[in-house]
Order: structure tokens, then sequence, then C-alpha cells
């Protein structure tokens, strides 16, 4: 069966049931498919062009597109040529169909919320295409009317967006952080300069949680983004003020800028403090959630670590986390409210079974968190807004980037260790006790490398020779070594918090061995990265 056929009979039953499987059973189906992107795209366009596509079946499709993307965003996150190949193959299927007039404004729309949820930038190129649509839609699309239900007109204006808006926000339950992500996919299509003009014109909302939301548009990649909002905030101050919420957020996300915006938002932040909560105060908490368990995980094969917090608010509890991923920074947050003790037990379970993770502290966390901060500046990738409600929700405050290189890092570890217990003979019984990681840690289970230069290294080797060659040729290059160490070395913090010390001091010693001059075939977790990269290689 054709990845075509397979993906259309999932979208079907998935609108017919109204609901979705689960992300990792979805995620494997479509990694069994062939070019299963590039079947999205077509799929999506050919729903899209029929006289009455259905809308339950698009929006499938569309979830479908989203995993899709969200999986092709991690490979390229790690660099991977196939991964960047096959992305730049799905923009130029759209480009070259959607220049053929075979997509609709809808479906090209569809595309850009799948490319905004997975956090993928299409480009500005790509947005351009947006400019050819409208020109080409049929007319009572490009009017400045719109009709109403009852078929009454309404000249459509920035009054009218704003009063769409509040209606949205309202439907929203007035979380700003849920409009943000809705306004982030509804403009995801929009060229640069439509998409800052569109969020000017937001960002002077009277409506508190419209307000609120628009201020995540500051950290924005793009400059002129930035400027508009900056732009509309300030010139709405007279009128309405800021909420102290939004007064509150914008000191939390300053240092999150880039230099070069500093200035323009200092002065902004001025003078939203002295209007914040003098016109239009804004709700305030009541009581601020009690946090009864903090998490980090480890640091897995691609660099990634969750933080994640249990938050009790009133009968019911709130679940949070973080992703932070070495050289690219904060990439997601998540908060879901509202839950029920067995539900949060459940996706503890879950996430036990997945990740694995160790109680920590506050100061901890906030030691990855300000690593992943500056990657963010460092890669011109701004942290998720989401971020601002984990940090809340969680308590941890105002969190300001700080850079720790991995030799830093480990010092810092050894620093509070005697003597006794960072010789000779400890390196020895933590290399041997490394041996029982595999079947101790599920995180270990995802310490492989799946790069792309393997596949010169390995060419004409016989397969049972894969891991040996691994073991001696590829992971003892400089970059891998500084790599893993790293890894280690992370993976150590998470660990500094457990009921005893013992695999603390193993990895941060091992990071040592790593980024010294060891042999790693002399390391015996190596042997074991070695056989798990040549699975994962024979699997590619």
């Amino acid at each position: 069966m054709e990845s075509r056929d397979v993906i259309i009979q999932l979208a079907k039953a998935m609108a017919a049931d109204g609901e979705a499987p689960p992300v990792d059973v979805t995620e494997r189906v479509l990694a069994s498919l062939p070019e299963a992107e590039i079947a999205l795209v077509d799929l999506l366009i050919a729903e899209g062009g029929r006289a009455k596509p259905k809308a339950k079946l698009m929006a499938a499709l569309g979830d479908l597109l989203y995993v899709a993307v969200e999986t092709l965003r991690r490979r390229i996150d790690a660099r991977h040529a196939e991964a960047i190949a096959t992305f730049a193959q799905m923009r130029n299927r759209i480009r070259t169909r959607t220049e053929a007039g075979e997509v609709g404004l809808f479906t090209f729309m569809t595309f850009g919320q799948a490319f905004a949820r997975a956090k993928l930038d299409p480009g500005e190129d790509f947005r351009e295409l947006l400019e050819g649509l409208n020109q080409n839609a049929p007319a009572p699309a490009r009017t400045s009317k719109r009709k109403r239900p009852a078929d009454d007109e309404e000249e459509f204006t920035s009054e009218s967006l704003l009063k769409t808006l509040v209606a949205m926000a309202d439907g929203l339950n007035n979380d700003p952080f849920a409009i943000f992500d809705q306004i982030d996919q509804m403009i995801a299509a929009f060229p640069q300069d439509a998409k800052a003009m569109f969020l000017g014109v937001v960002a002077t909302s009277p409506h508190p949680a419209v307000g609120e939301a628009v201020i995540g548009f500051l950290l924005d990649r793009n400059d002129a983004v930035f400027r508009a909002v900056a732009a509309g905030i300030s010139g709405s101050l007279a009128g309405h003020g800021v909420s102290r919420a939004s007064a509150q957020r914008l000191v939390l996300m300053r240092n999150w800028l880039p230099p070069a915006r500093l200035p323009e938002y200092d002065a902004l932040l001025r003078a939203v403090r002295s209007k914040a909560g003098s016109e239009n105060p804004g709700a305030t908490a009541s009581m601020m959630p009690e946090v009864q368990t903090l998490l980090l995980s480890g640091c897995d094969g691609a660099g990634a670590h969750t933080i994640i917090a249990v938050c009790k608010e009133g009968r019911k509890f709130a679940f949070v986390s973080l992703l932070v991923k070495h050289g690219f920074g904060v990439r997601d947050a998540l908060v879901l409210r509202g839950k029920g003790k067995a539900e949060i037990n459940s996706i503890l379970a879950h996430m036990g079974e997945q990740i694995g993770a160790c109680p920590s502290l506050p100061a901890t966390v906030s030691v990855l968190i300000g690593h992943g901060l500056a990657d963010n500046i460092a890669c011109g990738e701004p942290p998720p807004f989401g971020m601002i409600a984990v940090l809340e929700m969680a308590g941890l405050g105002l969190q300001a980037p700080n850079h720790i290189g991995t030799q830093a890092l480990i010092d810092s570890m050894l620093a509070g260790l005697p003597s006794g217990r960072t010789d000779a003979g400890s390196v020895k019984s933590a290399l041997r006790r490394s041996t029982g990681w595999p079947k101790q840690r599920v995180l270990v289970e995802g310490w492989f490398d799946d790069d792309d230069a393997l596949v010169a290294l390995l060419k004409d080797k016989p397969k049972a020779r894969h891991a040996e060659v691994i073991l001696t040729q590829f992971l003892p290059q400089p970059h891998q070594r500084q790599r893993w160490a790293q890894i280690f070395a992370w993976t150590a913090l998470s660990l500094k918090h457990a009921a005893t010390d013992t695999d603390y001091v193993d990895h941060v010693l091992i990071a040592r061995e790593i980024i010294g001059t060891a042999d790693l075939a002399g390391i015996p977790i190596f042997k074991y990265i070695a056989k798990s990269t040549a699975g994962a290689f024979a699997q590619r």
C-alpha cells in the first residue's frame, strides 16, 4: 500500500473519531512511510482543491502534517542533511503548486499553521506566496467588506479586527498564552510586513487578555514585528495603560532579547511601568500555585532536557514543562491546568517511561534555563512566550541568560567533592558501574548518534564491524568528545538531588575523562553507545 493510501485512511479514521491517536504512535506510522511529508502536502492540496472540501478531513490532515513537520524539525535541529533536504523538497512542492494555481488560500494557511506549531520557519519567500494568493482570490475574499451570518455587511477596519479578537479571547477563556498561540498560527503564513502591520493594530487593543497576549510578539525574531508591537503598545498607553501582569512579564522577558533591541525595549518598559495598573490593572491571582514536585531529566542523545513541575491550584493541579536543547535553547513550553490527581499521576508515569527524571531544586533548574536562554540568543531563536506561564506557575521567577561551558560545569561540580571521591580508584569504580546504566535508566536508551557523517565512515565496512569503527574512529573525534562530555556533565547536574549521590559523582567523573584524553574504548558505557549508534544507523 502506498504512503498516500495509508495516510488518507488514518486521516479519515481521525475525522470520524474526532480525535487523534497518541503522538508517538502517529510518529511511528509516518516514519514508516516513504516520503510521508510530500504525500501529506499533496493530499492537503487535493482535498483543499475540491469544490466542497471536507473540513474534518482537512483538519486531520493538518494535524498529521504538524506531527510530520515536528519530527522533521527535531532532525533538522540535529543537522541531518536528509531532513534538511526533505524540508526543502516540501517547500519547493508547495511553491511550485501554489505558483501553478493549485493551492487555495485556506490550504496555504494550513501549511503555515503546521510550520508555526512545529516552530519551523519556512522562510520569507514562502510567506510572500500569500500575497499572490490574495491578489488572485475571488472578489468577495478581497473586498473591504465581510458578511455576517445575517448578511448585513460590516466594513473591515481596525475596530472590527479588535472586536473579532475580543470574541476569540472570550472563547479561549481569556488565557493570554492560548490567545497568543492562536494568533501566531493564524498569521504564520503572512509576509513579515503584513504580520507587523497586523500585530501593530492588535497591540492597541484595550482588552486585557489580548493586550497580555500580544506582548509575546516582542520576542519575534523579526525586527519589524518587534518595532510594530512596541509602537502599538507605546501609542496605546495614554488611552488604557497595560495590566500589571503584562508589566511583570515585560520585566521577565527583558533579558531574553538581542542586545540591539534593548535601548528601545527599555524605553518601552519605563513607559509601561509608569502606567501599569493605574488605569487597567487587570486580574491578579488571589493565591499563588503551590509547587509540589519539581523534576529534571538528564540529557538525551539529542542534547535535550525536560523540566517538569506539578503545582496545586485549589483542588486541582497543573502540569508544566520546559524543553531545553543544547545549541538551540529553550524550545517548548507546556502548561496543562485543571487536572485531577489521578490524571497527573498518569502523566508523570508516562513521562517517567519516556524520559525518566529526578527531583531537583529551583536553583539547579535555573542553571539549565539560564544556559538555554544564552543558546537562544546565540542562535537567534527566541524562547517560546509560553515559557512565561511555566515560570509563573512553577514560581521560578526572573531567569537571565548565562552560558556555562562544559569544562566550567565539570569543575564546579567537582569543586564540592572530597579528594577521596575524585581519585583514580573512584574513576575506576565509576567506569565499572556505568555498565549497568542502560538497564537502570530509561534515558540511556537514547544515548546514540544519528550523524550524517556516519554514512561516509561506514560505507563499505562490514555490518559486524560498525560498532567497532564507531567506537574507535567516530566517537573519539574532538567534536564528538565535546558533545558527549556535555551530555554526561549536564546529566550529572540532573542527578545532583537524587536520594544518593553515587550516580551524580560517577557522571561527573566520566565527563572529566571524556573531555580529557582517556581512551573511549576503555569506558564501558561507550561500548553501549557505539552499539546503539550502529543499531540506529542500520535502521536508517
